[in-house]
């Protein structure tokens, strides 16, 4: 018996086989990606350093690129996505306060 004022596909509700767990692991790969890359750039020598310190301080909003397609393509998995989202959240929020240490120092 479904409502038919409810806003969720009854498609989608049979499919949802994602968790959050699953969704954070996601989320997290991603973000040791965006810190593994500027840091890989880092030892190319002196000129890359500081590129790869603004970089790796400006992962939080820059994941969002990546992330947003992942999360369109889980859009079927609801709990996949907000596990996405948290890890993404969490990502943001440290990147916000470590760009702040980094920026200070100008």
């Amino acid at each position: 018996m479904t409502d038919e004022n409810s806003t969720v596909d009854p498609r989608l509700a049979a499919q949802d086989t994602g968790s959050v767990g699953s969704g954070c692991l996601i989320g997290f790969l991603i973000q040791v990606l965006f810190l593994v890359l500027p840091l890989g750039l880092s030892t190319l020598g002196k000129r890359y350093q500081e590129y790869a310190l603004g970089t790796a301080a400006m992962a939080g909003i820059t994941q969002w690129v990546v992330l947003g397609p992942v999360i369109w393509r889980q859009r079927a998995k609801r709990k996949t996505v907000k596990g996405i989202v948290i890890a993404g959240s969490i990502g943001f929020l440290l990147s916000s306060a470590c760009g702040v240490l980094y920026l200070g120092n100008f």
